[in-house]
């Protein structure tokens, strides 16, 4: 059942007495919100495609992934894409989805993490 969903992402930057703000990073509403969640997915070293639910559309999302220090993540359309590198430093990573999903996306991983993905 599709549910009115009201997605927020932001930067909150505190505590060094000059940087301190809030940064907004992502806001949208979708009426149309499948109200779901991957399951969390131990993504293994090299491609792993993440597929989005198709029915009833999500406006959009995000992709919450834990990664270990030291190895990179690298978001792709396609397995045989350049995709960008999201770094090497390590904990975790959130990717905003586009408000127009596609059906699926490739995590290239250099070692095992885990991944999850809401949609609204």
């Amino acid at each position: 059942m599709a549910k009115i969903a009201t997605l927020n992402v932001t930067l909150s930057i505190t505590g060094d007495g000059v940087n301190d703000q809030t940064i907004p990073i992502a806001s949208w509403q979708s009426t149309n919100s499948p109200g779901y969640r991957n399951p969390a997915q131990v993504l293994s070293s090299g491609p792993n495609t993440i597929t989005l639910p198709t029915s009833p559309v999500p406006l959009g999302g995000y992709l919450i992934i834990t990664v270990p220090s030291g190895f990179t993540i690298t978001f792709k359309g396609v397995a045989a894409d350049t995709g960008y590198n999201a770094g090497n430093a390590g904990g975790t990573l959130v990717l905003p989805l586009n408000q127009a999903s596609p059906g699926s996306f490739v995590v290239n991983a250099s070692a095992q993490c885990v991944a999850t993905v809401w949609v609204v």
